[in-house]
């Protein structure tokens, strides 16, 4: 907004003088414009090549070098500047420019033809008709234009000429000037209604923006309203529901999105999953399973957001993204498969260790030293420490399914502790470190 306007008064252009009218007169009026160039252009060309057509446009005037020019002249703008421009200084302008182009290309033709007794005069008029959707201003200018041009090639006027019809063209053209501000008087829009229709444009560019950036991520993205119906849904989104995304456009997103627990059963929430997201305005971050239309199960990462104007603090309303990971939690699984099948197949020979080492140490069957018996009871704690490493694998891998039962208990911190400190007291002396274990004796301190 703040670009075209220091660039609108840079040029001393403003709505001030240059009112405007619905664009689509615009873009009409330019590409009658560009037509009528491009068919002097076109014919120019075949009279090279075709005698008969030449003698015909020699007697219009549409081979002479001025109107050849001028039609190239509005072309050449058309493909280079009159986008450009548009962007800059609005539409109105541009297309007031190839106007001015081609009416100085048909005062050109009038002046070649006999002025009063040429047919051109009709095109004239339809021009300086149509220059009133560019404003008052502009429509003055394009009357100078006519005038300015009969000034400078009066003195080559034929004294023989009725000049009383040259006057009467020049009335004409100024009555029809007069006639156009009337006609088109009731379509101008407003300064305001201009930047309007402008910041309008600009959203409308923006949100197309937006909705390809959504449609082009690979997540799938729900948009929805205040009330839960979708307004914009991906085609990802689309391929994870099974819903088209044409039958999904003002659908309750409740009916698109079924959703229940990872287990199938259903969710556990004191409301619907929409309503409280609306309510609360909060963030819901869940991992679901989302049911297709066709009754298809998967496996997302659901993220539901509410939309709020950073302004106002409106609710705009909200944006579901799902990643699917269906093939993640087929991972896990495996995985977890893996560690429950090996912890059970590894806890089979430690067991047995651990029954040979309670035997060798059992005295009605084996007779043994105190010093062996040390050893041996040592290896049977590691024995059992192995074991209990394979059954915490085994917790690890319940607690992943969801199938671990907690039973807290309490554990003697000193027994531990000094287990651990036998256990490393022998790596410890083979690294020439000394271990000294501390316990307090202050009842309650808690320091060991």
């Amino acid at each position: 907004m703040s670009t075209n306007d220091n660039s609108d008064s840079r040029w001393g252009i403003s709505a001030m003088t240059m009112e405007a009218v619905d664009k689509r007169w615009y873009i009409g009026y330019t590409w009658w414009i560009v037509i009528n160039a491009i068919i002097v252009i076109a014919v120019s060309v075949a009279s090279i090549f075709i005698p008969f057509i030449g003698d015909h446009l020699y007697t219009w005037s549409l081979t002479a070098p001025t109107t050849i020019s001028l039609a190239v002249l509005v072309l050449l703008y058309r493909v280079t500047l009159y986008n450009r421009q548009s962007r800059m200084f609005g539409l109105n302008f541009a297309t007031f420019v190839i106007s001015l182009i081609q009416i100085a290309n048909v005062i050109n033709l009038l002046n070649l033809t006999g002025w009063a007794s040429s047919w051109y005069l009709i095109l004239l008029y339809i021009m300086l008709f149509m220059s009133g959707i560019v404003g008052v201003f502009p429509l003055i200018g394009a009357a100078l234009l006519n005038t300015l041009y009969i000034l400078i090639t009066f003195p080559s006027i034929d004294p023989s000429d009725n000049l009383l019809q040259q006057g009467l063209v020049l009335g004409a053209s100024y009555a029809m000037c007069g006639v156009s501000l009337l006609a088109w008087k009731g379509q101008y829009i407003d300064e305001e209604s201009q930047r309007v229709n402008r910041l309008n444009s600009m959203l409308k560019n923006k949100q197309q923006e937006s909705e390809i950036l959504i449609r082009s991520i690979a997540d799938g993205v729900i948009v929805t309203d205040t009330v839960g119906r979708i307004s914009l849904m991906n085609p990802s989104a689309s391929v994870m529901t099974q819903w088209p995304v044409q039958e999904a456009d003002n659908i309750d997103v409740r009916t698109v999105l079924k959703l229940a627990q990872e287990n199938g059963q259903p969710l556990q929430l004191k409301e619907d999953l929409f309503t409280q997201v609306f309510s609360k305005r909060k963030n819901f971050n869940q991992v679901v399973s989302l049911i297709g239309r066709d009754g298809k199960k998967q496996i997302v990462s659901l993220i539901v957001s509410p939309v709020i104007l950073p302004t106002t603090k409106e609710l705009f309303g909200a944006v579901s993204v799902m990643r699917d990971i269906s093939a993640e939690r087929k991972v896990e699984q495996q995985r977890a498969d893996f560690i429950s099948t090996a912890s059970h197949e590894m806890r089979t020979p430690v067991a047995a260790i651990e029954g040979y080492l309670a035997l060798a140490m059992n005295e009605n069957v084996s007779k043994i030293d105190a010093h062996a018996k040390e050893y041996l009871d040592k290896a049977h704690a590691s024995t059992q420490h192995l074991g209990q490493l394979f059954q915490d694998l085994l917790t690890s891998a319940k607690a992943e399914d969801g199938r671990l039962s907690n039973y807290p208990i309490v554990t003697d911190m000193k027994a531990f502790i000094e287990g651990l400190v036998e256990d490393l007291r022998v790596v410890a002396h083979k690294k020439g470190l000394e271990m000294d274990l501390i316990v307090s004796n202050r009842e309650g301190s808690g320091v060991i």
